[in-house]
């Protein structure tokens, strides 16, 4: 960990020098617009009580801004259990928490999204008591480093 000097060479000239900060963790979440914030590149998974499982997108196209924004979250029935599921960098760490809206929010699982390489997976157990709340933050940590804030909306 720490500032690293890196220096390109073509052949055996130095074309290009330059500092680095190098880490050993640092998580980032993928998002819809690429921006790096707001909208997440995620998915929501519902399992009713009875039926089915779904699964669909978070997000929605506002045409007027002409970018992604977070699609409304229906918490609604109280029986069905609701799962977001986060993709992004970085997130292979040992000790991963989470909280949305400020209320934790339990991580059922961290690690290889186990399709493309290198991609990384979040599963959360969305709270109940976000019910109502509107527009809500995601924060993640892992091993006590802090990704970039995403947002979604909950009814």
């Amino acid at each position: 960990d720490g500032e690293a000097t890196v220096t390109v060479f073509r052949g055996t000239t130095a074309v290009a020098r330059g500092k680095l900060q190098v880490a050993t963790n640092a998580p980032a979440l993928f998002t819809a617009n690429s921006d790096g914030w707001d909208a997440p590149a995620a998915l929501i998974h519902r399992v009713p009580a009875t039926g089915q499982p779904t699964t669909g997108t978070v997000v929605r196209l506002d045409t007027d801004l002409n970018r992604f924004v977070p699609a409304t979250l229906q918490l609604a029935p109280a029986t069905d259990q609701l799962f977001l599921l986060l993709f992004g960098t970085g997130i292979r760490g040992t000790a991963v928490t989470a909280t949305i809206g400020g209320v934790p929010a339990e991580v059922l699982y961290a690690g290889p999204q186990g399709e493309f390489e290198g991609l990384g997976q979040v599963n959360l157990r969305i709270p109940r008591g976000l019910a109502g709340r509107g527009s809500v933050d995601i924060a993640l940590w892992v091993d006590g480093v802090r990704a970039n804030t995403v947002r979604v909306a909950v009814q």
